[in-house]
């Protein structure tokens, strides 16, 4: 029983001090939360047919780099925004963060929209590269790329390639 009890401190201690670091530190975000903000947020502007809103999101490299940035987000609202019937899960991938001092200098990750039903029928995926936080980069923080991947792969494309 004594074995029991201090095993069982030694767990709730170790719980604790971890949850008082990250708070102290400042050093974590909720990466989820912000995949699955970000990924609503674009559905939203998909949807409104809203090519300014999502030439926002992008980040200033991928503007100036793109020369035909606009033609692939205006093929990106005809071809889905305008047709999103219903989306699926948000899963998000791999993501990095660097931090500094406690504060994160730099985040980024990518998030994958499934299941995307389109009203003809068809399903695709839509994923994003993104980096929320670039302190060191600073033309990086935004969007730096979106691709939509059908059932049928011959018809992917990439949006800021």
């Amino acid at each position: 029983m004594k074995k029991t009890l201090i095993i069982f401190g030694t767990i709730i201690t170790c719980i604790v001090s971890f949850i008082i670091y990250v708070n102290l530190s400042g050093a974590y975000i909720n990466v989820h939360k912000l995949q699955v903000k970000e990924s609503k947020i674009l559905i939203m502007h998909l949807k409104n047919a809203d090519a300014k809103s999502i030439k926002e999101m992008f980040c200033t490299s991928t503007i100036d780099n793109c020369e035909n940035i606009d033609k692939q987000i205006d093929l990106l609202i005809q071809n889905i925004g305008k047709n999103i019937e219903e989306t699926g899960e948000i899963v998000g991938g791999g993501e990095s963060q660097h931090s500094q001092n406690g504060k994160i200098t730099r985040l980024d990750y990518n998030a994958t929209i499934k299941d995307v039903v389109l009203k003809n029928g068809q399903k695709c995926d839509i994923t994003f590269l993104s980096d929320p936080i670039n302190d060191d980069y600073p033309d990086y923080k935004g969007i730096e790329l979106i691709g939509v991947h059908f059932e049928d792969s011959s018809k992917d494309f990439y949006v800021g390639k």
